[in-house]
């Protein structure tokens, strides 16, 4: 069963249907040679830009009118919607409806879809109340390692760190971080939790994998649940819009704003880069402000099918290893994982034939 769940009303909302309908291409091009006649057209930042309007110039007015991801995914599988605005107890309801014993088995595994990664730290922490003895494995296909240490309230930024803090699970493999966010996030936290993570990098070839998988089974996990966070695909060169890091999206920050009537050079420079950078308030701690969310999103992604040719050889792996796939449920039926952060327009549909190949994926795992 594939089920979409609420929305946390707690949590802001990056893109709306709204900001997509006022969305002007022709503000975004009078924006861009602003920019390019006064900070010059050899500025990195705008070259950038100006090289993302290039790429999307014949496309834009589409996307403009592009089906949301929710319309886009049920036309690809079948989806039991729980969507709605929810606060984190309510969420914390409805997963446990899907979970509880008295329901029927289920004829395909459980898999939930959420346009935030808070919710796995609801699903696991849920999952592990009913069923304490499993030791939890994740493997996470993400952009961000969610390892921020900002308090306790849970947030999409600091899921892993909560889940850590309580136990819930034993360690985290994360595939398609990029370099410099890895060593950003390392040096910030304490040393038992960096004994409970590893890193693949595809670049690093299958040694690299098997590396990461030989630090990870020393944790002793004996259950796997995937966690696929969407914007750590190749966004930019599949054209996927429908998350919330994308390269599109600081198309939609430089088209929010007249940039035509700013002269200054300090002033306009700071108002390019907080579109293409994409300042992030933590939520716990508002004097906190991350960068860099936006910037080049998707040209360090992993393509689809090396996401998929790394689930094959990690189950491969986990079933040598005697490591079971998915979590088990006392009425016969297994969560399979979560695919998180299906957010705004899909343009082609592209995010959802994606994802779709993804769910198949686990569901056939299931069936094997």
């Amino acid at each position: 069963m594939i089920t979409w769940l609420p929305h946390l009303s707690n949590e802001n909302i990056f893109y709306s249907v709204s900001k997509q309908k006022d969305f002007s291409d022709l503000r975004l091009f009078n924006n861009i040679s602003w920019l390019q006649t006064n900070l010059g057209i050899d500025d990195p930042l705008v070259k950038y830009a100006d090289g993302l309007v290039q790429e999307w110039k014949n496309d834009i007015r589409r996307i403009k009118d592009a089906p949301w991801i929710k319309e886009t995914i049920r036309r690809e599988m079948e989806v039991n919607d729980s969507s709605r605005d929810a606060d984190y107890n309510e969420c914390r309801e409805t997963i446990n409806g899907y979970l509880d014993e008295s329901n029927e088995k289920y004829d395909n595994p459980l898999i939930f879809l959420s346009d935030s990664h808070t919710t796995t730290e609801i699903v696991l922490s849920s999952y592990k109340e009913l069923n304490p003895n499993p030791n939890i494995g994740v493997v996470c296909f993400d952009a961000h390692a969610d390892l921020y240490d900002s308090g306790k309230i849970p947030w999409k930024g600091n899921v892993f760190s909560i889940l850590f803090g309580n136990n819930i699970i034993s360690s985290v493999l994360f595939i398609g971080v990029p370099k410099f966010r890895q060593l950003n996030i390392i040096s910030e936290l304490p040393e038992e939790t960096v004994e409970r993570i590893s890193f693949f990098d595809f670049e690093e070839g299958d040694n690299g994998l098997d590396s990461a998988l030989f630090k990870w089974k020393a944790l002793k996990p004996t259950h796997l649940f995937y966690s696929f966070d969407v914007d750590g695909l190749d966004s930019r060169k599949q054209r996927y819009t429908a998350m919330e890091y994308c390269s599109f999206h600081v198309l939609t920050k430089l088209a929010e704003k007249d940039l035509t009537h700013e002269k200054s050079r300090d002033v306009l420079r700071k108002m390019l880069r907080d579109c293409i950078m994409q300042p992030t308030i933590d939520y716990n701690n508002p004097r906190n402000i991350a960068c860099k969310n936006l910037f080049k999103i998707g040209d360090e992604g992993v393509p689809l099918e090396k996401v998929l040719e790394a689930v094959l050889a990690i189950n491969t792996y986990a079933v040598k290893n005697h490591i079971q796939i998915g979590l088990p449920l006392s009425h016969g039926g297994f969560v399979a994982g979560d695919i998180v952060e299906l957010f705004g327009p899909d343009f082609e549909g592209r995010t959802a034939k994606a994802i779709s190949r993804i769910a198949h994926l686990l569901i056939e795992m299931y069936r094997c």
